[in-house]
């Protein structure tokens, strides 16, 4: 798992997001397919993640959400607007 600290695209507050993904870019998913142990996981290190209600994809899901406005990331923008950025340097990331 990887926790990244990025704004939120809403309010641009940090927000942290939680990813099954690694250093060498491989991406699993998000909190949509996280076990209840890594839930627990995320949490414990400031990620909140709750239940969303995507209408692009017109399905509810558990999402990566920012404390701050309540928006969620959407499971489509995990790669190019999270992963891939913080792999480059733009923001800061922990593998636990």
């Amino acid at each position: 798992m990887i926790v990244i600290d990025a704004p939120c695209w809403k309010c641009e507050k940090e927000m942290k997001i939680a990813l099954l993904a690694n250093e060498s870019g491989d991406l699993d998913g998000g909190p949509e397919v996280f076990s209840k142990e890594q839930i627990s996981l995320a949490e414990k290190n400031g990620v909140f993640i709750k239940v969303a209600d995507s209408m692009t994809a017109d399905e509810s899901y558990l999402a990566n959400t920012c404390r701050e406005c309540d928006a969620f990331v959407g499971k489509w923008f995990f790669f190019a607007h999270y992963l891939t950025p913080a792999l480059y340097g733009d923001y800061k990331y922990k593998i636990l």
